[in-house]
């Protein structure tokens, strides 16, 4: 039961148990119910580990963007050409055992070409190139052209 969340991006590296994170979680289990009984905090022990996760808490699934191939399109990332054959499924964070088994059927039927269990909406939500086009988007926002919103996202730092 129970796990914290502190930001490595924020400079948190401590990797030592910490009595707090103990308490925030029994916190948290007593407010779904009434118990007779929980634990003291100083009984308690653990371990302290990181989990990958993108910045939109998604996992990445899917074919990875091509790095050398122009797009016609960055609006969309299903229109984002692909490097042939690769493919990922990372970033689930703390969700992994809700994620893994739809993410595997997802990247399973993308690389037979079966059916893939999920409507486009959600697989651009999941794409590997929403970072670019998020960054096309906002550059195309920010008043550049068309050209020049491609232009950055694809100079920009991959994510």
């Amino acid at each position: 039961f129970g796990a914290t969340s502190h930001s490595v991006d924020d400079g948190d590296t401590d990797a030592s148990m910490r009595l707090d994170d103990h308490r925030a979680n029994l916190d948290r289990l007593a407010r779904m119910g009434e118990f007779a009984w929980l634990p003291r905090v100083e009984d308690l022990s653990g371990r302290v580990g990181w989990r990958w996760s993108s910045d939109d808490r998604l996992p990445v699934v899917g074919a990875m963007p091509s790095a050398s191939a122009r797009p016609l399109r960055l609006d969309q990332a299903r229109f984002v050409p692909r490097e042939d054959g690769l493919y990922v499924f990372i970033g689930l964070g703390s969700r992994g055992i809700t994620w893994a088994p739809l993410g595997a059927q997802v990247l399973a039927s993308m690389i037979s070409g079966a059916p893939v269990p999920l409507p486009a909406g959600l697989l651009d939500a999941i794409d590997p190139a929403r970072f670019a086009v998020r960054r096309f988007k906002n550059a195309a926002r920010a008043g550049g052209s068309r050209a020049a919103a491609a232009a950055a996202a694809a100079a920009a730092p991959r994510d």
